[in-house]
């Protein structure tokens, strides 16, 4: 999994590639916690390169849209893979935060 985290002005685009097992979602901590020490006023995940993601993954997220929400930070993710749609809809997560098709 690679993650490439780029500011411009108040806002942070972060452009996620690969599966996040559980290996991964430690390592995808490490960078949701680099996005919150910028403090960003908006922040999107960019996840069409991810296939695949276990239940460390969607709460590595969810850590990330809590942390933003203390900040009154927006959040949003776009470019949803087709695999994991079905999974973030079951969960309601679309009632946090903006998903957006790309």
């Amino acid at each position: 999994m690679e993650v490439v985290i780029r500011q411009k002005d108040c806002e942070v685009i972060a452009v996620i590639a690969g599966e996040i097992d559980n290996f991964a979602a430690e390592k995808l901590q490490v960078e949701m916690a680099k996005i919150v020490k910028l403090r960003p006023k908006s922040v999107v995940l960019d996840l069409k390169a991810v296939p695949v993601m276990g239940s460390s993954g969607i709460g590595k997220i969810l850590y990330l849209y809590k942390e933003l929400n203390k900040n009154n930070a927006t959040f949003a993710i776009k470019g949803l893979h087709p695999n994991l749609t079905e999974i973030f809809k079951s969960l309601k997560l679309e009632k946090l935060f903006s998903i957006k098709k790309d």
